[in-house]
């Protein structure tokens, strides 16, 4: 008890450091009036977390204040902004979860699963956006250590199992913010964070079709076409690595001469295969088949691509479509 109140202590100061910090970088400039506003408000909503067993409505206002409002202060001032999400997402994933799972309470569980999916949705979109190259270094910084101490570290079999949607979201962080970065492609190559078998891991264990879709996107972002110190290719340790366990994966060796022999640079066409080799290996793995149309709801979606694929996993059924409305596509 004492041990989890002095956790609770040391996590609310830590985001009270957080909004004095960036009040501070703010209160600087006369001209950015509307974000002091902003960050009053998010502050005033942040008092929330205080509570052990605050109401579905109360967390449903916090959970308003934490995508948009974060876009403005992303933009003018990415580090104390990000400080501030890294320590609210280590309340949520470190203290708010696990509570709600010590209570026996599944949905406070999917509330504060679903508060952590909009905190990190709001970092998303930002990176989504033309990001510079500071903007990742400050989300490897802040974020990663907390993505990854949360979503890759050993479970039992009883624990919870986060949403789909959380874990893409936060994978997707993961990818997107090593596009291009080499401190943060060498962060997660770090075994101390991640590294290649915690990876390979999370890759044999996932039975969702989104999950192990980011998980490989975030595997073909930290390959690297380096020499190590021995002459060898630090492409072909990582892929063995991470791949290349027989007790991980059935089709160990289909999956490293998948990556050898792959004839394209097209990433979608290489997990596509790589996916349907862990299908035939086993049938609880998700399970893709290739058609030549959809027709659902009234409409015919054709599937010419080579990666296109309709998939079945124990969510349910997914394809990709561009719909009639939009002109990109949609899973």
């Amino acid at each position: 008890m004492w041990a989890m109140l002095l956790l609770h202590s040391i996590i609310m100061s830590t985001i009270e450091n957080a909004i004095a910090f960036l009040r501070q970088s703010i209160y600087k400039e006369t001209a950015q009036e509307h974000l002091k506003d902003t960050v009053d408000n998010v502050a005033s909503c942040l008092v929330l977390l205080n509570s052990s067993r605050p109401s579905f409505q109360a967390i449903e206002k916090l959970r308003s204040v934490l995508r948009e409002p974060f876009q403005p202060l992303y933009d003018a001032y990415q580090a104390p902004a990000l400080q501030l999400t890294s320590a609210v997402l280590s309340n949520i994933l470190g203290e708010k979860l696990s509570d709600a799972y010590i209570r026996g309470d599944p949905r406070l569980y999917a509330e504060w699963d679903k508060t952590a999916y909009v905190l990190l949705s709001g970092v998303l979109d930002a990176l989504e956006k033309p990001a510079s190259d500071h903007f990742k270094v400050d989300v490897g910084k802040f974020l990663y250590p907390t993505i990854c101490d949360f979503f890759f570290r050993e479970r039992s079999q009883s624990s919870p199992r986060s949403s789909v949607e959380l874990c893409v979201t936060a994978f997707s962080i993961l990818s997107d913010a090593a596009h291009g970065q080499k401190s943060n492609q060498i962060f997660l190559r770090d075994k101390a964070y991640l590294g290649p078998e915690r990876l390979g891991i999370m890759i044999s264990t996932s039975r969702d079709y989104l999950i192990t879709e980011s998980l490989l996107t975030l595997f073909a972002r930290l390959l690297s076409t380096e020499r190590v110190a021995d002459g060898g290719s630090m492409r072909t340790r990582f892929v063995q690595e991470t791949l290349g366990s027989p007790e991980l994966f059935k089709c160990n060796e289909e999956l490293a001469r998948i990556l050898h022999e792959a004839s394209t640079s097209d990433w979608d066409i290489i997990a596509i295969q790589l996916i349907s080799a862990l299908a035939k290996s086993d049938i609880t793995y998700p399970q893709p088949f290739s058609v030549k149309e959809i027709n659902a709801c009234g409409y015919v979606f054709p599937q010419p691509g080579a990666s296109d694929r309709l998939i079945l996993d124990r969510q349910g059924l997914l394809v990709n479509v561009i719909l009639p409305t939009v002109s990109h596509c949609c899973s």
